[in-house]
């Protein structure tokens, strides 16, 4: 999700970060390694939230484009998760 009031969120399913990681550049190595996700999260300072399960998409979170100024664009298809963000976190879902 990004910056929300000086803190910054991911609202994810924990249940699916085994399937991502992300790269990190070693210089000494002149090469990319891959970093799990929680390592990442978790050096950046990122907070996690969960969405509740309850009539969510089995296939697909949302992912979210943050505008600042607690404007979110996401994707209409999970409509469960989306109104969890905007009463969850203040913000206004587009």
């Amino acid at each position: 999700m990004g910056e929300l009031n000086g803190v910054y969120y991911a609202v994810l399913d924990p249940l699916r970060l085994g399937f991502y990681s992300g790269l990190e550049y070693v210089r000494e190595k002149e090469a990319f390694q891959t970093i799990p996700l929680g390592r990442l999260f978790k050096e950046l300072g990122l907070i996690i939230d969960e969405p509740p399960r309850e009539k969510t998409s089995l296939i697909t979170m949302s992912d979210a484009l943050n505008l600042g100024r607690g404007k979110l664009i996401i994707d209409a298809y999970n409509r469960e998760v989306n109104r969890y963000v905007e009463r969850e976190f203040g913000v206004d879902v587009i």
